[in-house]
């Protein structure tokens, strides 16, 4: 994530509180790393309009003017007078694809949607558009929730959760760059889920001191950058355990990979990305494996 190399920043925007609160977390992250920032909205024909007696909508040239003119008031309103810092883009078709395609276009370092979806109708879990997002991107997803953390950044580090997968791996990576670029620190957290009741105790020695030793490895990545690191390694669930610390700690980002698939916690993006996404009040990045 290096500063100034014309990477843009993606965000998401539509009307509602979750798209605004999206646009001003990114607006922040794109100031602090130094990046370009692009604010997309999509739209589309409701499928009543080919309907007898449905909706009466313009030509798409018109419709792409009226929604730019609607983004551009929402960038102004959120934004002040940074709103110039800000390129609106209109894009044609659902919200999730549109924003897809966009972030493989402009080689997006990340793409930033609301918790809770695009639209007044994709509010269910975490929404069918930060969902797909967040599993199909070919960037990180930042995934805004509406609240506290969003409203007033957190100034703590970024806390990430680690397995032995390839995605873990990347979120890593992710997070130093994000954090030598906004100049914080780095938490790796590591959680030993499924233990058995009746292991011996040596046994889970031997599985705590692997732990120890992976997220150590890890560390020195992020050392060798220049970033500081802290790492938690405990014995509990880790979807529990990166939530307790990142709000310990008031970590401005929590990041996670998609599809980890370590020995003990894998990280899977029904599971503990899912959780995490859906109980934090955090901002939380999701990083595919590369």
């Amino acid at each position: 994530m290096a500063a100034n190399d014309g990477v843009p920043v993606l965000v998401g925007v539509d009307g509602s509180e979750n798209g605004r609160a999206a646009l001003r977390w990114a607006a922040e992250w794109a100031r602090r790393s130094g990046a370009p920032l692009v604010a997309a909205s999509a739209w589309q024909y409701p499928r009543t309009a080919a309907l007898p007696g449905g909706p009466q909508l313009g030509p798409p040239e018109e419709m792409d003017r009226v929604v730019l003119e609607d983004l551009q008031a929402t960038i102004g309103d959120e934004l002040g007078p940074e709103a110039d810092d800000a390129t609106p883009v209109v894009e044609r078709g659902p919200a999730s694809w549109a924003l897809l395609d966009l972030a493989a276009r402009t080689g997006a370092r990340t793409l930033v949607v609301g918790k809770r979806g695009l639209g007044p109708l994709e509010g269910r879990l975490l929404g069918s558009v930060s969902r797909r997002v967040a599993e199909m991107s070919p960037c990180p997803v930042v995934i805004v929730p509406v609240g506290r953390s969003a409203e007033r950044p957190a100034e703590g580090p970024i806390v990430v959760g680690v397995d032995g997968s390839p995605a873990a791996e990347s979120a890593v990576e992710f997070a130093t760059e994000a954090a030598a670029a906004t100049d914080t620190s780095v938490v790796l957290v590591h959680g030993l889920a499924g233990l058995p009741a009746e292991l011996a105790p040596s046994a889970v020695d031997r599985f705590v001191a692997q732990a120890h030793e992976l997220v150590e490895r890890l560390a020195m990545r992020v050392k060798e950058a220049g970033v500081h690191v802290d790492t938690y390694v405990d014995v509990a669930d880790p979807r529990s355990l990166i939530r307790a610390v990142a709000d310990r700690r008031d970590a401005r980002l929590i990041v996670v990979g998609t599809s980890g698939d370590g020995p003990v916690s894998g990280m899977l993006i029904g599971t503990v990305v899912t959780h995490v996404t859906q109980q934090s009040d955090r901002p939380v990045a999701v990083v595919p494996a590369r």
